[in-house]
Formats: C-alpha cells, structure tokens, sequence
C-alpha cells in the first residue's frame, strides 16, 4: 500500500510545470518552503482528479430513481444497512432484469459510508458492458455527487467516444494505470485482478482499490483460471478492509463459497458456517466470518414478487446447417407472419453470419441485425447503439421498436445489454447462460407502449439442441472450445427430462445448481468421463493461476514475493487462452491510393501515426485469434513500431487476403478450408 502511495505521490510532483512553478516562486528558507508546498500540492491533487467523493449522508432508490424499492432493494436497505459496522462482502443473487444495479449501488454507499470509503469501482467482463455501464453510473453519480468524475478503466477507453469528450473527467486520469485511482471507475475487472497477478505497477492497482467498494458484476461469468485470480484478490481486499459487493443472476454455490471464504481468509478469520444464500437473495460476510441473511418472511416476499411463468423449450435438430436453420425458420416465419421482435443467439461468430444471410434472404421484407465482437470497432458500437435503442424499454415509449424484427447474436448479448425481445431462439449452452439470454425475452412490461404478438405472450426461450450424447463426438467440436463438454449434455438431459414451464425465481437457480455446482458425488451418473475431463482442465487452470498470483496475505513474509512470479512477465495474464489480435483492413483504389475504409473517405495514414491517427486507424480495426492473422500471410506495419496501441496490429490487404476479407454486413469473414 505504501509503495502505490509513492507511485502516485512520484508522478504528481514529477509534473514539469509543478516543478517549474515550485522552482520560480516557492520560498528557498526550508520550514517556509515546506508550507508553500503543502499548499500548492493540494491544488495538484485536485487538478488531478485525485478528491475524495463527498456522497450524501443518505441515498435511496426513491431519491435517485424516482420510483418505488423492490423487495430486493427493500431488504438490503432495512434488513442490512442498519446492521452495518465495518467492511464485508454482500452477494447479490436474483433474476436478470431485478434491479441487482441500483441495489449494489445504495449498498455500496452505506458500505462507503461505515468504512470511510466512499469511492467505487464496478468491475464487468468485457469492454462493451463496461462503456453500457459507465452511463448508467455516471447518471447515479451525477445525482448523487455532481460534478464527480467517472473514469473508464479498459484498454480501448481513449477510442470511446463518450468518455473522451466527458470533461469531467481530467486528463491525469485518463492514463489506463490511473483510471482506478479516481474516486469513482467502471471498467473490465481485469483492471482489479492486476493486482493480484505478481506484475509492476500491481499495488498501484490496489491502491486505486483501497478507498472504494469493489463491485463485481457478473460474477458467474469467468473462467476457473481468472475465478482463482478473483479468489486472491479478495484475500487482499479482506485483508485491507475493502468492502466488496458480487453480482449474478445464476450464481453456483461452490463459487459464491469460494469468494466468501477467500475475503475472510484474507483478514485472518474463517465462516463460522457454510454459505446458503436463497435465491433470489442476498448475503452480508463479516471480516470477522459472520453472516447477516434477509428474514425468512423477506425471502419469500422476494421470491413470491419476482415470480413468473416462463418456457425453455428443447428443439432437437440433426448436427446440420440445414435442420438447424429450418428450426429457426419455423420461429421467424411466425414473426414475419403475424408480428414480433426475434432474437436469435448462436455460439460462434460463423454461425451467427451463416444464420444472418439465410434469414436476410428468407425475409426480405423485415429488418435483419447481426452483431457479433469481429466488426471493425466503429461499426460494433453503432450496432450496439442501435440495437439497445430499439429494443430497449425506451424503444416501445418512442416508437423506435419495430413491429417485426429479427436480430442475429452471438454472446455478446446476454451480458448487461438492456435490450427487450418477444421469444428468444438460442443454440443450447449451459444452463446458467441459457436463463442469461431468457433475461433477454420480454424483460420489461411493455404492454402500455408496445402490444405483444398473441403467438408469444410469455417469455419463452428456444433452445436448438444437436446433443448426441452416446455418439464418439457428443457436442460440436467448434462448441467445445467454448464450453464445457460436460456443462452441455447435462444442459441437454435436464432439458430433455423435465416439462418446458419453468417457475422463476426458484427452479431457476435449481436448474443452475444442478449443472453448474456438480461435484464428484453429484453429477450426472452417466457422464463421468465428461465430469473427469472438465475436472482435471479446471485444476489445471487453477494451478496456472497459482504460478503468476501473488501470494495469500496470511503467506506474505518477503514483500519481493509479490512481483517476481515463476514465469516470464509477457505471459502473465488475467484471462487464459487469450491470444488475440488487431487486424486493420487496408484498401487500394485505382489510382493506388490507401483508405481505412472501403468507402474511400477515410485516407490511410502514410506518417508515424499521431493521436488522431491512432483513433481512426483503431476506429477501423477488427479482433480476432492471432493464429487467423499469421496463417493468413498478414505483415505488421513498421512504421506502427513504436506505438504502443498499434504495434502488434496486422495489416490486411482489404477486402480480402488469405482465408480472411472484411464483408460490410457480416464484418470479418474467415472461408472454411477445403
């Protein structure tokens, strides 16, 4: 703590016109000179954006919403905070859609307001939830500490338009390694876990932490090998006394005990008993162990308001593109038919492009989206735009939402996207991501704006299902690269075994439990070899994780041991298998001249790019498994070299070279080998 500390201090007096004023005008006698400097750093660190919050002594979901507490927000306001007498972690489980944000966020003030920490950082899984999230609590903040400003911890922070015109924000925050040192950030959660990874600048990061209440979103959502590295940065933030709040709507029992039980560890003590949140829920731990639970009668008024009938249908198909489509076709023919707006979620990029055509083509009359992560970045973020604006509730209010529509997904959809759609036709996943995407089917009482279609009054999730367990291959092998074997049969019997209504909130989590929380005595008997294999990659993950974390704070007796991991610091990371790259298209016109894009309006950049250059060109460019950008003959640009966003971007000779070309509807396009 102490060295990140010096970190910060270092850099605010490092700044040149600091040092040029301090020469030119303070006093050369020592004692007066100290006083001059303790005046004059002051107004640095409030130039750098470097104040604490100041929220009020009270915030309430009537106060800064306008509308009335849900049984969940209730709770936690009457049943936790009055209890409240230092820092913990408070686990917040409950459906997609139940007000989990602005519950996390009246929490997060009472918790800032016992522990003398007023500041916040919501962690997200990816970059676009992040940017979703930012607006969201930038308008919290706002009306609660105007003027504060909300920074954006992710690596393409400086490229979003929003936040790099947001003049609130000072510049000195902008850097990636100090957008955590504001006093209130949104980012990806990589941003946090850096510090529990044996890096330079990892206790910056955690002192970026210690004045804030940490808030996971998503929780459910990463990988055993970042859920370890999750683990240990809780021991440290236990340790530290930072409050922390874990968000999920399909939260597995083994890791919500898991999370527990790595923040008290991490202050020293252990839980006095195993962890049982009902769901939906809420729990408070204790640095000192003990757990604080909602009433009996509140669990069951929360369960009892968030009750609703819904459907997972299971549509099994033969493991072809013909029948899967022709499954879908059914669906959308309806909605072309009779009205309705049709998500479609698919599990790979390819299929979502392949699906996308053959809808484009079967309804030419209805309006077909696709959105998937290998569009160039500018094309993705109006594509996301678009699609929260027409079908989100504000959509039905202002007419934006169309009669009939389809929208074709991979993913990237489930997570923190507020978007509304009346049925919801999914390739089978494992069941926690299966009810993700039902969050998405009718999320919101539109009924005064927007007339639901008579052939899909409830929700209903459609799930395409080629499982062939007993076959030698029983999932897709592209399918399997994703998500567990294991998760997806058991996915594929417990739909095939029980009817299609399912009662949420509470066979919901049962259903969660069921396949996600499996252990060596619980899970599917007849799966055992796909239960080993998913066992022994787990403990795998897990034990990569333990070569680059740093130690437990109960096991730190050399302060060297938190920067000098096992292996080399370029392979250090907070996700594993990530290996990706920046590829930027480049077209030629006639005349030989250079364009970012095929249009011919955006000139390519022939200098050392500047600034400007650098968003364009980033503007332009697509992500995509660097293995696609080798075997396809793409060259680095040398001129690139010394740009540090840009020197490991490929160049692509656009519109198409090797097995890769750039399509203006379908975005990056890799050809099946023959």
């Amino acid at each position: 703590m102490l060295t990140g500390l010096v970190i910060v201090a270092d850099w605010l007096v490092s700044n040149i016109d600091y040092v040029r004023e301090q020469q030119n005008n303070a006093p050369e006698e020592l004692a007066d000179h100290y006083e001059y400097t303790l005046a004059t750093i002051g107004e640095e660190v409030t130039g750098a954006g470097l104040e604490f919050p100041r929220p009020p002594v009270s915030v309430t979901v009537r106060g800064v919403w306008g509308s009335d507490p849900t049984r969940l927000q209730e709770s936690i306001s009457t049943e936790l905070m009055p209890r409240l007498s230092g820092a913990g972690m408070l686990i917040i489980t409950d459906t997609t859609g139940s007000g989990k944000t602005e519950a996390a966020l009246v929490g997060a003030h009472a918790l800032g307001r016992v522990t003398g920490r007023p500041g916040l950082f919501w962690g997200l899984p990816t970059m676009a939830t992040s940017d979703e999230m930012r607006l969201r609590l930038k308008e919290f903040v706002e009306a609660v500490i105007p003027g504060t400003p909300v920074t954006l911890a992710h690596s393409m922070a400086a490229f979003q338009h929003e936040y790099r015109s947001d003049q609130a924000v000072p510049e000195w925050l902008r850097q990636l390694k100090r957008t955590l040192l504001a006093g209130v950030s949104v980012g990806t959660l990589d941003q946090a876990l850096t510090s529990a990874l044996a890096t330079r600048h990892n206790m910056l990061r955690l002192h970026g932490l210690a004045n804030k209440t940490l808030i996971i979103d998503e929780a459910h959502s990463y990988a055993p090998y970042t859920r370890r590295l999750l683990a240990r940065l809780l021991s440290w933030c236990g340790r530290i006394g930072v409050p922390v709040i874990v968000l999920s709507a399909t939260l597995p029992t083994p890791l919500s005990r898991e999370l527990a039980e790595a923040y008290v560890s991490g202050a020293g003590n252990r839980l006095e008993t195993p962890l049982e949140i009902s769901y939906p829920g809420w729990a408070f731990v204790t640095t000192d162990g003990e757990t604080v639970l909602p009433s009996e009668s509140t669990t069951q008024r929360m369960s009892k308001s968030a009750e609703r009938e819904t459907q997972i249908t299971r549509h099994p198909h033969e493991r072809s593109v013909e029948a899967r489509q022709a499954a879908i076709n059914s669906f959308t023919d309806q909605a072309a038919e009779d009205g309705g707006c049709v998500a479609v979620v698919c599990n790979t990029v390819q299929s979502a492009q392949d699906t996308f055509r053959a809808l484009r083509e079967r309804h030419p009359d209805i309006p077909v989206s696709l959105l998937h992560s290998r569009f160039p970045w500018r094309q993705r973020k109006r594509i996301t735009k678009d699609l929260v604006t027409r079908f989100g509730k504000k959509g039905a209010a202002d007419g934006s939402r169309p009669p009939r529509a389809i929208v074709v997904a991979t993913q990237v959809i489930e997570q923190s996207l507020d978007v509304d759609f009346d049925l919801v036709i999914s390739d089978i996943a494992p069941i926690g991501l299966l009810i993700q995407r039902l969050g998405r089917c009718q999320r919101h009482n539109l009924s005064d704006e927007y007339q639901r279609p008579a052939w899909c009054e409830s929700a209903r999730l459609a799930v395409l299902d080629p499982i062939a367990p007993n076959s030698a291959a029983p999932v897709p092998v592209e399918w399997g690269e994703i998500y567990s074997p294991y998760e997806l049969v058991a996915t594929h019997q417990v739909l095939r075994e029980r009817p299609p209504r399912v009662h949420v909130p509470e066979e919901a989590d049962a259903l969660v439990q069921r396949v996600h929380a499996a252990t060596e005595e619980t899970h599917e008997s007849d799966l055992t070899q796909l239960w080993d294999e998913q066992f022994g990659e787990v403990r795998a993950q897990r034990q990569l994780a333990k070569l680059v974390e740093i130690p437990a704070p109960e096991h730190t007796d050399d302060l060297a041991l938190l920067t000098s991991p096992d292996v080399d610091e370029a392979d250090v990371s907070t996700r594993i298998g990530v290996d990706t790259a920046r590829i930027v298209p480049c077209y030629v016109d006639e005349a030989g001249k250079a364009w970012l894009d095929a249009q011919h309006t955006e000139p390519w950049p022939r200098r050392r790019p500047a600034n400007d250059d650098v968003e364009r060109i980033i503007d332009f460019s697509i992500t995509c498994p660097r293995s696609w950008a080798e075997e396809s003959g793409l060259e680095q640009n040398p001129t690139w070299s010394r740009n540090g966003t840009l020197r490991d971007a490929y160049v692509l000779s656009a519109p198409n070279q090797g097995r890769l070309s750039v399509d203006p509807e379908l975005g990056l396009v890799r050809t099946r080998k023959e």
